[in-house]
């Protein structure tokens, strides 16, 4: 069992999408965040899937690029547990160890689920 840290929770909230960072980059404007959190929202499914149907095909390249993608848009948005999860990915992938990137889907699913959760939260705070 963990401690229970002040702090603690705010920083692993922050993991999974840190708004302050967001607005900060923004220069506070939370329409623009929840705008770009909407896009964000849009788009990465389409991304994921792509990747899904990549390794479905064995293509790596396509995987390369798909997680590369995911790679970027997360870490714009704030959303560093996911940022790191399609760069483990694509560092995977550009290693040839599909295995590998087909192992860390279930930790994409979760690490997206709980962006999702967190960016609705946000956009309707």
């Amino acid at each position: 069992m963990q401690a229970n840290i002040p702090g603690r929770q705010e920083r692993q909230d922050a993991r999974v999408f840190d708004a302050t960072a967001l607005l900060k980059r923004l220069m506070g404007d939370r329409g623009l965040a929840e705008r770009v959190l909407a896009g964000f929202l849009f788009d990465a499914p389409q991304t994921i899937a792509s990747l899904l149907k990549a390794l479905d095909r064995s293509d790596t390249g396509a995987a390369i690029l798909a997680a590369h993608s995911l790679k970027g848009a997360a870490a714009n948005i704030g959303a560093s547990d996911l940022r790191d999860t399609a760069r483990q990915m694509e560092t995977l992938g550009k290693s040839g160890v599909l295995d590998g990137v087909r192992a860390l889907v279930p930790e994409l699913d979760a690490r997206w689920n709980d962006l999702r959760a967190a960016a609705e939260a946000f956009c309707q705070s």
